[in-house]
């Protein structure tokens, strides 16, 4: 009798298939595993998805931030079905994200997998929950101590707000953060990246968290091979972890 296959929910923020995440993911997880993916703007169309976007003319300043520095993913970005960019606030998006949970758990998914960095502390399941940001958090603070650490996000609206306090976040001595998006069209990724590496050499980071799962194995060597310092990518990391849940 064949072995029945495992089943492991994954939920991003944007649409789902996410096969430029699952590429980076699937060398590193277990075989006959079975993955649902499901994506907290599937179905809703293009007016739907407008409105959860941020209204970026209104800078929050330091007194504005909220306890806890949770502002810091307030902006979230993601990726379309079609392979565009999609921008969405923490509180819209949250909802739709429970939804795709209480599929996930129907399905049979034994546990759930966040293909997101942001912090979802109100997200709720009868599964363990997956938490790339909470779970990476305690793998750059390994490393990071006593270092300059260089983080990458995916959108310059999120620069502001991710070096508030980031050097206490991060356990860093100092840390820099630049952006760089995995969504552009192909032809400009080379230069993106490029340009990331340059800043990340000028600002001398001692290592560099890739801080978005659709970053990619190319974008991380890209940013290795124009630093000469250790990169730390967001998927690839999430990956081992969800085969040492399983195992």
């Amino acid at each position: 009798m064949t072995e029945a296959k495992r089943k492991i929910g994954a939920i991003t923020i944007g649409q789902a298939p996410r096969d430029d995440i699952m590429t980076v993911m699937t060398p590193h997880l277990p075989e006959r595993l079975e993955v649902l993916q499901h994506g907290a703007l599937d179905n809703l169309d293009r007016t739907a998805i407008a409105a959860l976007r941020p209204d970026l003319s209104k800078e929050l300043t330091e007194d504005d931030s909220p306890p806890g520095n949770t502002i810091e993913y307030d902006v979230l970005v993601s990726r379309m079905r079609d392979g565009s960019e999609a921008m969405m606030t923490h509180d819209a998006v949250v909802p739709l994200m429970q939804q795709k949970i209480d599929l996930l758990e129907a399905a049979g998914a034994e546990l759930i997998v966040l293909l997101c960095g942001g912090d979802f502390p109100e997200l709720r399941s009868n599964r363990i929950i997956v938490h790339p940001g909470k779970l990476l958090r305690g793998a750059v603070e390994s490393v990071a101590h006593g270092a300059k650490l260089g983080m990458v996000m995916p959108s310059a609206a999120q620069v502001n707000a991710a070096q508030r306090d980031a050097a206490l976040r991060w356990g860093a001595r100092e840390v820099f953060v630049t952006h760089g998006s995995p969504y552009l069209p192909e032809a400009d990724l080379d230069v993106e990246w490029k340009r990331v590496s340059t800043e990340l050499t000028h600002h001398q980071a001692d290592l560099v968290f890739l801080n978005c799962m659709g970053m990619s194995e190319q974008m991380k060597s890209t940013i290795r091979q124009g630093t000469g310092k250790p990169v730390m990518l967001l998927s690839s990391m999430l990956a081992r972890a969800i085969t040492e849940l399983l195992h």
